[in-house]
């Protein structure tokens, strides 16, 4: 009955280095030159005439 508690418990603490690649995943730092897009960026400009909108309890703190 240890033995199967045991490997059990081996097998359970592994399920979490499995799931690791989508902690790490590869990214692209925001407007860091890339060849993903045709213009040479890594990140889609925002569309003009957009407003920025803050909301939550962080909203007005960094002014």
């Amino acid at each position: 009955m240890r033995a199967v508690l045991l490997l059990c418990a081996l097998l359970l603490t592994g399920c979490e280095k499995a799931m690791q690649n989508m902690y790490n995943q590869p990214r692209y730092n925001p407007m860091a030159p890339s060849s993903l897009f045709a213009d040479g960026t890594s990140a889609r400009p925002l569309p003009p005439g957009s407003v920025p909108h803050a909301r939550g309890p962080f909203a007005g703190s960094s002014s």
